[in-house]
């Protein structure tokens, strides 16, 4: 009798031993399964949608050499792949669109020649531009299309830690470049920083000098309008004329003028390089990137004709 009850014991025992390893070895591929993969912080992946090719009315296709001279002067080489194909695709789309207003390739964007590459690069030269070809071969022809249309794939250095609504930069609200979270860019060693102006410095940029008031903001944290003495300038104009790294500021004063403490740099709207970098390493894709920083976006491929 002793002997049934260890056998029955030992019988349950390894049944239960059978489910418990069949469920640690199933559980990973259900959780992929059925749970929507988010590399980064919950609540800001975006699912990224493709559509059919897109034939350019005017025929304009941007040619893998333009790409190459733009994207090694707008993404830098040592940044992760992801990051690369993700400035690639928002160079490609954004030319795309000026081709077809008819203006140059280059239109908008840095770009650097061959001779200019290899002065920058040195000895890394060879490495660097094969992985920036490698990015635009794995991308080919690959844009941003809303309502069937290339978008206008506006991107900065540095965000202030949100991007920025296109209505408060430029006149136009465009609905795909609206503000979004770009906290993770917070913690690089360049995201604040401070310029000090004396009274003369500031009369001579600004032709005014004296108390500053900031007056309004984005919901974004962008300065909108500022006043100075009697005079009133908007952000854009504060930067433009002192230089500041962005309209992210704040302003003290401080021994014989003004300190400025800035955020970020750029105009803030659409994709931030830094921010899309730091995606990258986080081990987001191209695509991931892309939606999180232009909003309901689709994806499609240049065709001719």
């Amino acid at each position: 009798m002793k002997r049934e009850q260890i056998k029955m014991w030992t019988k349950r025992f390894l049944w239960v031993f059978y489910y418990v390893l069949l469920i640690t070895w199933l559980l990973p591929f259900f959780i992929a399964l059925w749970i929507p993969s988010q590399p980064a912080d919950e609540g800001i992946y975006v699912p990224y949608v493709k559509n059919a090719p897109y034939a350019s009315p005017a025929g304009a296709v941007v040619s893998e050499e333009a790409l190459l001279d733009i994207v090694s002067a707008e993404m830098p080489a040592s940044a992760e792949l992801d990051a690369i194909k993700a400035q690639v695709v928002a160079s490609r789309t954004y030319a795309l669109r000026k081709l077809e207003e008819g203006n140059s390739v280059y239109d908008g964007q840095a770009h650097i020649d061959e001779a200019e590459r290899k002065k920058r690069w040195g000895s890394q030269w060879q490495t660097n531009e094969d992985k920036i070809r490698q990015a635009i071969f794995e991308t080919a022809g690959e844009i941003m299309l809303y309502d069937g249309e290339p978008i206008l794939a506006a991107f900065h250095a540095q965000s202030a830690g949100k991007t920025e609504d296109s209505q408060m930069v430029w006149t136009s609200a465009l609905p795909y470049l609206t503000s979004v979270d770009s906290s993770w860019e917070e913690e690089g060693d360049d995201f604040i920083t401070k310029t000090h102006f004396s009274m003369e410095q500031l009369e001579a940029s600004l032709g005014v000098s004296g108390k500053m008031e900031i007056l309004s903001r984005s919901e974004a944290g962008y300065v909108l309008s500022v006043q100075v003495a009697d005079q009133t300038f908007t952000g854009a104009e504060i930067r433009q004329c002192l230089g500041l790294r962005s309209t992210a500021f704040t302003v003290e004063e401080e021994g014989d003028g003004l300190t400025f403490t800035v955020k970020g740099y750029g105009h803030g709207v659409g994709m931030s390089q830094r921010g899309a970098m730091a995606l990258a390493a986080m081990g987001w894709d191209y695509h991931e990137i892309l939606s999180h920083y232009y909003t309901g976006v689709s994806f499609g491929f240049e065709k001719d004709g």
